[in-house]
């Protein structure tokens, strides 16, 4: 697995949709974004060898998985299941897959193996902070792993999700 690193091509006057684009070498290989969370809205790669191109890419954000159960109060996290170098050491935003609370993670202990332990804001971006289950999913949002077999470049365009967490958007 190797981590790809994108250079932002371009910005849109309004709500900024941007632009990035990257080399994928495998299966696997994760994107990490500058911005605190993405929402991809098109991921496309082209083979610079063949020519092969698919239009629309497979991807999943990075993942790490609640270890214990936690109150909507808690605001240290521990995980595992994560994947090394997948996520940035601060300043990202979470998704939990069953609650839909977004976290923003201002410090993760655990960038370079798969366990460590995450300092929070909970309820960010406008949802309900609430109670976390041993084994839910953390999905997080400036991180996104390759699933496709096509290997090349990657165009991606996203929308950058707001640097003031405490802002509503979901």
């Amino acid at each position: 697995m190797t981590v790809v690193a994108v250079t932002k091509q371009s910005e849109i006057v309004g709500y900024p949709m941007s632009f990035a684009t990257g080399n994928v070498a495998a299966t696997g290989d994760c994107i990490t974004f500058t911005e605190s969370g993405v929402i991809p809205f098109f991921f496309t790669l082209q083979n610079n060898t063949t020519g092969d191109a698919t239009c629309s890419a497979q991807w999943n954000y990075a993942k790490c998985v609640v270890t214990t159960t936690y109150t909507a109060t808690d605001t240290s996290i521990v995980y595992d299941g994560g994947t090394a170098n997948e996520r940035l050491a601060t300043n990202y935003y979470a998704r939990n897959g069953r609650t839909g609370e977004v976290i923003f993670v201002k410090s993760d202990s655990g960038i370079t193996t798969t366990t460590g332990t995450l300092v929070v804001v909970r309820g960010c971006l406008g949802t309900t902070a609430a109670a976390m289950a041993d084994s839910d999913n953390l999905y997080v949002m400036n991180s996104i792993v390759s699933t496709n077999s096509l290997v090349g470049t990657a165009v991606i365009g996203y929308f950058a999700l707001p640097e003031l967490h405490k802002a509503t958007f979901f």
